[in-house]
């Protein structure tokens, strides 16, 4: 789960970070939903190292808006009821 996470946060990092990459709005709410879902997967598995990551890369190349804010919020809750809702297993790494 760790490493499985970890990877997709690193690549989604990479999106945030490119201007060529997330050029409208639009594009940049869906890598930073995709964060959210993400960090809320690993804070339902306990995976606070990947939890913290993602946080982080949110603060540090998302535009610091409420929209974005929020969007980042709200997936980081649809990815904990997903996650939770499941199966109660956390995927292995």
């Amino acid at each position: 789960m760790k490493q499985h996470l970890k990877h997709l946060i690193i690549l989604l990092s990479l999106v945030l970070a490119n201007p060529a990459l997330a050029e409208d709005v639009e594009a940049g709410l869906a890598s930073v939903k995709q964060l959210g879902i993400l960090n809320g997967q690993a804070l339902a598995c306990a995976d606070k190292d990947a939890a913290a990551h993602a946080r982080l890369l949110m603060l540090a190349h998302a535009p610091k808006t409420q929209r974005f804010g929020t969007a980042y919020e709200e997936a980081t809750q649809e990815g904990y009821l997903a996650q939770t809702r499941a199966s109660g297993t956390c995927p292995e790494a």
